[in-house]
């Protein structure tokens, strides 16, 4: 019995070094993240979220009540390299693609927004036990095409955007090099027209989300064997 312990508490040891030999100095960071509970453009510009909503009413289209569909794709992947053990800079680039869409036998209407951004993140992982906190921080910048047609017209303009986070999270072990991460961050987004704006008028946003994702490590990590 004392030998099965022994063994059992060997392997969590050996399995706990193999985490936190993923985040030493040197190694490379790869990841994918996806926000949940968030919706449009601008509050999901920095997640990979797929969503599809459709409004239905009972009552008459000409009393404002036009079906509405909505659809939303947006990708981040981010890259870092560890400056130091735990400490981990890199760069996230973010793109997404928004649609939603009225259509009825009076009226219809289509909105098109495609979104391009990048900007850096710096992330620390806490190295406590087999699931690893950590806490992150970024920014990025980034610019809207809008496309909205409706009947026979056609109007379309630009946006800048820019956005701060910050937040906490885990990252669960599910191999050797690849880990589930969950964040809880809060975000201040500000967008503003880029073109006829003399009075910089702009929309400030403070979000609240849950990401999700998964980060892959690469490095000279070395397997070693363990003898019993």
């Amino acid at each position: 019995m004392k030998k099965v312990i022994l063994l059992a508490g060997i392997l969590c040891v050996f399995n706990l070094s193999m985490l936190f030999a993923q985040t030493e100095k040197g190694n490379i960071l790869l990841g994918l993240s996806s926000s949940i509970g968030l919706t449009g453009p601008s509050t999901t510009m920095m997640s990979l979220e797929f969503s599809s909503s459709k409004e239905k009413s009972d009552g008459s289209s000409t009393n404002g009540s036009t079906p509405t569909k909505t659809s939303s794709l947006n990708l981040s992947p981010k890259v870092g390299y560890f400056i130091e053990n735990n400490l981990v800079l890199g760069f996230d680039v973010n793109m997404a693609l928004y649609h939603s869409s009225q259509l009825s036998a009076d009226y219809n209407s289509n909105d098109h927004i495609t979104l391009f951004g990048a900007g850096p993140f710096v992330r620390y992982y806490i190295p406590t036990g087999k699931v690893l906190p950590f806490i992150e921080m970024g920014g990025s910048l980034g610019l809207t095409n809008n496309k909205y047609e409706y009947f026979n017209n056609t109007d379309e303009y630009k946006q800048s955007i820019s956005m701060l986070e910050g937040g906490v999270g885990i990252a669960a072990p599910l191999g050797d090099h690849i880990t589930f991460d969950a964040i809880l961050d809060y975000r201040s987004i500000t967008v503003k027209d880029i073109k006829n704006n003399p009075n910089n008028d702009r929309t400030v946003m403070g979000t609240i989300g849950l990401k999700v994702g998964f980060t892959i490590f690469f490095g000279g990590h070395k397997e070693k064997s363990v003898a019993l």
